[in-house]
C-alpha cells in the first residue's frame, strides 16, 4: 500500500467534541454580530475576534461566509423545529398532542430569539446577504413543521380510518399552511394585536372539523344538509 492510497485516521472523540465546540462557538459570535452590525457588517476577522478562534478555523467548518450565514440561519431552524417536537413527544391522547403541536408553533413563531429575529429581517432587506440562504433557512422550518402537523393529525383520525386519515392529514396540512402565511403578515402588519393563542385555537377546531366531516357517513352528511 502506498501512501498515498493510505487514509488518514479517523478523528478520535475528544477532537470530535473540540471541532463541535469550535463550530458552535463561531455561530454564536457570527449570529450575534449579524445581527447587529448587518451580514456586510460582521466580518470574518471580527467573527474570529468576538469567538476567539482564527480564519482558519472559520473557512475550515464553513468554507466562506455565505456558507457561515446559510449554517446560522439552518441551526435557528432547527432549534424552532426542536422545540416543537418536544412539545408533541410529550405524553398524552393524540388531540392533546395536535394542540400542544399548534401551541407551540405559534409561541416559537412570536417568540424567537431576539438576535435571530433581527437577522431574519437583516436578510429580508439588506442586499449584501443572499434571499436563496434565508428562503432555505424558512422553507427548512416550514418542511418540518408540516412533516410534523400532518403526522400528528394523522394519529388523530387513525383509529378511525387509517387510510382516511391519510388524505384528512394531508389536506388539514395545507389548510394550516395557507393560515399560516396569513398569520405570518399579519403578525408583521399588526404585531400589538396580533393573537396567536386564539388563532391557534381556531385553526385546531377547523382542523377537527375537517376530519369529522371527511369521515362522517354520506347518509348522515345527507340528512344534516
Amino acid at each position: 500500500m502506498t501512501l498515498a492510497s493510505q487514509k488518514p485516521p479517523a478523528p478520535t472523540t475528544r477532537v470530535r467534541e473540540q471541532g463541535a465546540r469550535s463550530r458552535e462557538k463561531i455561530l454564536d459570535a457570527a449570529e450575534s454580530l449579524m445581527a447587529s452590525h448587518g451580514y456586510a457588517g460582521a466580518s470574518i476577522s471580527a467573527i474570529c475576534r468576538e469567538s476567539g478562534l482564527p480564519a482558519s478555523s472559520v473557512y475550515w467548518h464553513f468554507e466562506n461566509k455565505q456558507g457561515l450565514l446559510r449554517a446560522v440561519m439552518e441551526r435557528g431552524a432547527d432549534r424552532m423545529t426542536a422545540e416543537v417536537r418536544a412539545a408533541y413527544d410529550e405524553p398524552g391522547t393524540a388531540r392533546e398532542r395536535l394542540r400542544r403541536t399548534l401551541q407551540r408553533a405559534a409561541v416559537v413563531f412570536m417568540e424567537q430569539p431576539r438576535e435571530f429575529q433581527r437577522l431574519e429581517m437583516i436578510i429580508t432587506l439588506e442586499q449584501g446577504a443572499s434571499d436563496e440562504v434565508w428562503r432555505s433557512a424558512s422553507d427548512r422550518f416550514r418542511a418540518h413543521l408540516e412533516e410534523l402537523l400532518e403526522e400528528a393529525l394523522y394519529e388523530v383520525f387513525r383509529p378511525v380510518d387509517p387510510a382516511a386519515a391519510r388524505s384528512i392529514a394531508a389536506e388539514g396540512t395545507r389548510f394550516a399552511q395557507i393560515l399560516g402565511n396569513g398569520a405570518t403578515f399579519e403578525a408583521i402588519r399588526n404585531p400589538d394585536s396580533f393573537d396567536p393563542s386564539a388563532l391557534v385555537e381556531q385553526l385546531e377546531i377547523a382542523l377537527l372539523a375537517l376530519g369529522d366531516v371527511a369521515l362522517a357517513p354520506q347518509g348522515a352528511m345527507e340528512n344534516e344538509s
